[in-house]
């Protein structure tokens, strides 16, 4: 495990793979002259394999003290905290405390952790009245550990980083309250630790659009309980390679300058993935009464640019019926996705589609091709058939280059033969090298 150098700031990729281990989401915090973080370990399950035992999960939190080797980032001292999920870390009163969901198999919901005493805390809140969530945002409470539970309403905890004990210190009911589609919770979520100054509370949050899609905000609240939030364009770049969630994980100060943490990830947690996992430069811009943050992410400009597709907002010409997450399982011959009749500007590209089936795999369940459309006309460029997957989810890659007349859209498709129940996922699409408009006169 190492974060290497890039830019002023940090990065940590691992490709994961479903039923492996995989270390992401680290919180960092700097005390006694080194980076400290506190991030999850934990193994991935596919959307159609939840552990039927709970004990059987593997969700772990671990502490990492950080030394310089060369530019980079290597562990120093590794401790096991516990079972738990997406951890935050924060100063309060100068000691590093960790707040986290406990896991599955935890038999508390919320846990504080003492990194200098190495104590660890149940947390029961007296007088909250709705479920615990996760994603709570810590900050120094005059000692104690406040923590910004959410947004809807827009609630701070206080609690006493000796004992666990908390209370509902101030509750503010947010006039707008959007929900997210798929599970209609608040769309507007936790993120980073978050910062004070004088009477204005702010940091960065995460706005869940899909599952799929988590997109950073900044918050601010002042004295009065107003809360204001806007959308921050500072990560674009890292959406533009095909990060499709993105969830701030830490605020800090250091000797050498300020960073953001977050964790970046191609789509929900079900799937074999790429993770991200970056520190990035940052500036806190301390203004009177609506202070700020600013995230340098200049050094991902020149990344690929990648984006993913679901099957749920594709075309299919069967019937269909949905299956988690933003998939469509198909048990006839035809068209389980099709679309999406866009443009696409010339280069080389990786078109990778995920799928599953209920076939061997000694037999052909169906293909899939990336083509060239216009009105009543479509030829394929590439077609690789598809093998069955016993029930497992697996991605197929079509390279090829893509150089389409003004008059025409690309359009790419999973087509099953009928022999077995067929899934499709989704299309991901990276552009590996782009290419002048016009090769000839």
């Amino acid at each position: 495990m190492r974060f290497i150098r890039r830019g002023n700031g940090y990065e940590f990729v691992v490709d994961s793979t479903c039923g492996v281990p995989v270390d992401c989401f680290f919180s960092f915090v700097w005390w006694r002259g080194a980076f400290w973080s506190a991030h999850r370990r934990h193994v991935m399950f596919e959307p159609e394999r939840w552990p039927s035992d709970p004990t059987t999960n593997v969700s772990d939190i671990l502490l990492i003290r950080w030394r310089e080797e060369g530019q980079d980032l290597v562990p120093d001292e590794e401790r096991l905290v516990g079972p738990g999920n997406d951890p935050r870390i924060a100063l309060i009163s100068g000691r590093p405390i960790v707040l986290f969901r406990g896991a599955l198999q935890s038999p508390q919901e919320y846990y504080l952790y003492d990194v200098r005493t190495d104590r660890l805390v149940p947390i029961n809140v007296s007088g909250l009245t709705v479920a615990y969530g996760k994603n709570w945002m810590p900050f120094d409470l005059n000692g104690d550990v406040g923590a910004v539970h959410g947004f809807d309403p827009f609630r701070i905890l206080r609690v006493s980083p000796e004992t666990g004990a908390g209370l509902v210190l101030e509750s503010h009911r947010c006039p707008w309250a959007p929900r997210a589609p798929h599970d209609r919770y608040a769309m507007m979520r936790g993120g980073a630790n978050a910062l004070v100054l004088g009477d204005v509370a702010f940091g960065l949050g995460h706005a869940t659009f899909d599952p799929y899609r988590h997109v950073p905000f900044q918050w601010r609240k002042n004295a009065e309980g107003e809360l204001s939030v806007e959308y921050t364009a500072d990560f674009e770049p890292i959406i533009g390679a095909g990060f499709g969630i993105i969830d701030p994980t830490s605020i800090l100060e250091t000797g050498r300058g300020s960073f953001v943490g977050a964790c970046c990830s191609e789509r929900d947690w079900f799937f074999d993935q790429r993770f991200l996992n970056v520190l990035l430069p940052a500036k806190i811009l301390r203004r009177r009464g609506r202070p700020s943050i600013s995230v340098d992410t200049s050094a991902y400009a020149a990344l690929p640019r990648a984006w993913l597709t679901t099957a749920d907002v594709l075309q299919a010409n069967i019937p269909g019926r949905p299956v988690p997450y933003a998939a469509r399982r198909v048990e006839q011959a035809g068209f389980a996705m099709f679309g999406p009749y866009e443009s696409i500007s010339p280069g080389r590209y990786r078109f990778s589609f995920r799928y599953s089936s209920e076939a061997e795999p000694a037999f052909e369940c169906g293909w899939c091709d990336v083509a060239m459309t216009r009105p009543r006309y479509s030829r394929a460029n590439v077609r690789v058939p598809l093998m069955g997957t016993g029930g497992a989810i697996r991605t197929v890659d079509i390279e090829c280059v893509m150089r389409l007349p003004p008059h025409e859209v690309h359009e790419t498709r999973i087509y099953s033969n009928g022999i077995a129940p067929l899934t499709a996922y989704d299309v991901r699409v990276c552009r590996l090298e782009e290419l002048p408009e016009s090769i000839g006169p």
